[in-house]
């Protein structure tokens, strides 16, 4: 399924694909209100601009001196919008790079909310690694687990471990960067027959989390 574009005054013609009839319509409703719409103020509505933190502030700092643009943040009525004003290509360079941020700041906000739900529903544990049990710590080795990894690479205390799985006994042993190893098992917080976690990503950076869970067996 494809929908394509007229062009503007500058010759630009987009062609959008996709799967999803309401997806394209929204990039396409999206594109045309701002790539092929030359204009000198545009305003962002988009709520994850509320979750921007230091990092996001400073690069609106960085993006505002580069396109000479004016920013202006607003926080109202629990909806979060940033008004640029400037040329109208370097209004559509700063949206573009704007709405990066956001799907940035989203994605981190997606993953937070899939590491509370794994954590929630299993433990990866070994009695001298407290570390293992941190909610980052935890969905990072239980996704790798799901989608059957050989031998992923996973951050635990600072350092580079490269993890080697168990699936029948649902363990694995680590190696470290020193060529320390160690074994961790994974542990049910409640008993469960399936859990499947799928994280989709279509046009303008916007992602879907899927998670399908059957809890409780008596």
């Amino acid at each position: 399924m494809s929908s394509s574009l007229g062009t503007n005054k500058q010759g630009l013609c987009v062609e959008i694909c996709g799967e999803d009839k309401e997806a394209l319509m929204e990039a396409e409703k999206w594109i045309r209100h701002t790539l092929l719409h030359s204009q000198e103020r545009l305003t962002i509505q988009n709520n994850h601009i509320y979750y921007f933190g230091q990092k996001e502030h400073d690069d609106l700092c960085r993006i505002q001196h580069n396109y000479k643009v004016s920013l202006k943040e607003t926080v109202k009525d629990g909806e979060a919008s940033l008004k640029i004003t400037g040329t109208p290509q370097k209004v559509i360079k700063t949206v573009l790079a704007v709405e990066k941020l956001c799907c940035e700041v989203q994605e981190e906000y997606a993953m937070a909310e899939e590491n509370e739900m794994l954590q929630s529903l299993v433990q990866w544990r070994r009695a001298d690694m407290p570390a293992l049990a941190e909610t980052e710590i935890t969905g990072s080795v239980e996704r790798a687990y799901l989608s059957r990894k050989t031998s992923p690479v996973i951050v635990i205390n600072g350092q580079n471990v490269k993890v080697s799985f168990n699936f029948g006994q649902q363990s694995a042993t680590a190696m470290t960067d020193h060529g320390k190893a160690y074994n961790f098992e994974r542990k049910w917080k409640y008993r469960c027959c399936a859990l499947h976690i799928g994280i989709c990503k279509n046009l303008v950076y916007f992602c879907s989390l899927h998670l399908y869970v059957t809890l409780f067996l008596q």
